[in-house]
């Protein structure tokens, strides 16, 4: 960021593809560079990081609260059309 406002330089300047992964974890890093730059803000604490797992693959995976209630519950469910689980279908053969 300049006087002159924001300055690329990068031709493809952009967050990752884990960024989000990061967020839902407890560090905001997208949030953090706003402030930064913009608000001119320094960290005073440090983000509550919460220690997890993330899996990626080619497809979006929506699971409804209650399948993971029971998978709280039972350790384990059946897989099958109606358990309230949804697989987006690109890029499934």
């Amino acid at each position: 960021m300049t006087d002159r406002g924001p300055v690329c330089f990068e031709i493809n300047p952009r967050f990752s593809g884990t960024t989000p992964i990061r967020a839902a974890l407890g560090y905001n890093e997208v949030e953090a560079v706003l402030r930064h730059f913009l608000l001119k803000e320094t960290p005073v604490v440090l983000p509550n990081v919460t220690r997890g797992i993330a899996l990626r693959y080619w497809n979006e995976l929506y699971v409804a609260p209650e399948l993971c209630e029971k998978v709280r519950q039972a350790g384990a469910v059946s897989v099958g059309s109606d358990n309230g689980v949804h697989i987006e279908p690109y890029g499934m053969r």
